[in-house]
């Protein structure tokens, strides 16, 4: 049984959902500041999670056929604010490097490294976020469109 760092448990307070907490946070802390200046009574904010997994074969050297049997999650989000006008924001959780490791019933999402066993113990989370795709531009260049 290999070793995986808690923090990076599939769940809602997993660093993995770092930015789309926060562009979920900067939606709320807008609505009614924007619902004031609208002078509208009534919002909706609108948070969509897709998931989807590609099963493939990565490089293992730890494996005796120098493979290995790999799910490789994708996970983006869509915040929408619902006024007079609306406004959007779409960004990845997790895409590309990534892997999805079951451990009992818990789910973690994982590097590809560290779920091939090639990572030591002091390699974590902060080191791989770099490279992670697909970063958005939370509400900077805000704009809203009349309906």
């Amino acid at each position: 049984m290999m070793y995986i760092d808690p923090k990076k448990r599939l769940d809602l307070s997993s660093a993995h959902f770092d930015e789309m907490r926060h562009d979920l946070d900067r939606y709320i802390t807008k609505m009614l500041p924007i619902m004031e200046a609208k002078n509208t009574q009534a919002g909706t904010i609108s948070l969509k999670i897709d998931f989807s997994i590609l099963e493939d074969k990565v490089k293992c050297e730890n494996s005796p056929t120098g493979e290995r049997e790999a799910l490789i999650p994708t996970i983006n989000y869509k915040i929408a604010m619902t006024l007079q006008s609306k406004a959007e924001n779409k960004g990845y959780v997790v895409s590309g490097g990534h892997e999805v490791v079951q451990e009992g019933s818990d789910y973690y999402i994982v590097t590809k490294e560290e779920a091939g066993g090639q990572l030591n113990m002091f390699n974590g989370y902060d080191e791989t976020l770099e490279e992670s795709e697909g970063s958005s531009s939370h509400l900077d260049g805000f704009e809203e469109d009349e309906q």
